[in-house]
């Protein structure tokens, strides 16, 4: 679950909304999205020294596109991503702010293994999509 302030509020510079910051995160990005995108795809390498792995989805034309997925040291959800936990080969899903992502890189904040007979990713907010 992802909560967040307004943009407005975060910049003030009171006592109160310095508490806000300290729960939300003092980037501004934090504070403007209150939503996450989730994205499912395979595992193809994965980088321990850089906790990163490469992952393979599959793109709106059936065509498929790899992309780079890095887990940094201080997520948002506050549980830590650990990619030797994972092997090449999983089917998993990935969790991120919109701002995260440039081009194929992607700085996500969480992962776990997807399960195809009960997990549900949604396309947008109104439409669930089960994807396989």
């Amino acid at each position: 679950m992802v909560i967040s302030t307004s943009k407005e509020s975060s910049k003030e510079g009171t006592k109160e909304n310095s508490k806000e910051k300290a729960i939300y995160g003092t980037d501004d990005n934090h504070a403007s999205f209150s939503y996450m995108l989730f994205l499912t795809g395979h595992i193809v390498s994965i980088d321990e020294e850089t906790n990163t792995f490469r992952l393979r989805v599959i793109v709106e034309d059936d065509s498929e596109r790899t992309l780079e997925v890095h887990f940094g040291e201080k997520p948002a959800s506050g549980v830590l991503v650990n990619v030797s936990d994972y092997k090449v080969g999983d089917h998993v899903a990935i969790a991120y702010f919109p701002y995260d992502r440039k081009g194929s890189y992607i700085n996500a904040d969480s992962v776990d293994i997807f399960h195809e007979g009960y997990d549900r990713v949604r396309k947008d907010d109104r439409i669930p999509e089960y994807i396989y």
